[in-house]
């Protein structure tokens, strides 16, 4: 049980997902598009927090957090344009 085949490899922490009760939860950011961060023995990495109730599926919503952060790290924010784009929008219905 212990020994060598006990302890794992290195691996780097490049995601944080926070799950807390939906009614514990003070804000609600539905977009993404406030990024948020944890501090882990002085190394900053990206947080989620999910906001959970009864009924949720949590393997779904955590497979969404991180495609959303794979797709980020590639360079593809979803919400940034989907922001942007309604914007624009907004702008040429106003003239």
């Amino acid at each position: 049980m212990l020994g060598v085949s006990a302890v794992g490899a290195p691996k780097a922490i490049e995601l944080v997902i926070k799950v807390k009760k939906w009614i514990d939860v003070a804000k609600v950011e539905r977009f993404g598009l406030d990024r948020h961060e944890e501090e882990i023995f002085g190394v900053k990495i990206i947080k989620f927090v999910l906001p959970v109730s009864a009924g949720r599926n949590l393997s779904t919503l955590i497979e969404t957090a991180v495609r959303i952060h794979l797709l980020r790290d590639s360079g593809f924010d979803a919400a940034k344009i989907l922001i942007e784009k309604h914007s624009a929008m907004l702008k040429s219905n106003v003239n």
